[in-house]
């Protein structure tokens, strides 16, 4: 009798408790990998300069200068962007990689007893035979 008192408790806190607890930790791991990446940063800044080198002008216009600044200031752009939008990319990879895992995790969690009954009565019967 106490086997199956002990069995509807553990039934009880699988489907219920457990699910709160997994999608608890589930969120935890989304907002590390956030933060980790920074992806709110990275996507307000995807355009600044790369380490903010620029170049800025002197007193004087001088048409080279002005278009040399032009040049630097793009390509300083560019490559920021770049960088940080491939950085924003593997963070949105590794956030779609947690969700999916996640899933899989809680449709394994469902049928996690019954995987366990099935594999010890499979043991058992291949015990005999």
């Amino acid at each position: 009798m106490v086997f199956l008192t002990i069995i509807q408790h553990y039934l009880l806190w699988h489907y219920t408790h457990a699910y709160a607890e997994m999608f608890h930790v589930f969120k935890n791991f989304l907002w590390f990998l956030g933060h980790f990446f920074s992806l709110r940063t990275l996507t307000l800044s995807l355009f600044t300069p790369f380490k903010r080198i620029t170049d800025e002008g002197g007193r004087a216009w001088n048409f080279e200068d002005f278009v040399g600044r032009i040049v630097i200031n793009l390509i300083s752009r560019i490559i920021g962007a770049l960088l940080r939008g491939t950085l924003l990319v593997i963070g949105l990879i590794s956030l779609l990689a947690t969700t999916v895992l996640g899933g899989v995790i809680y449709a394994l969690w469902f049928i996690a007893p019954v995987l366990i009954i099935v594999s010890i009565t499979t043991g058992i019967v291949y015990l005999f035979i």
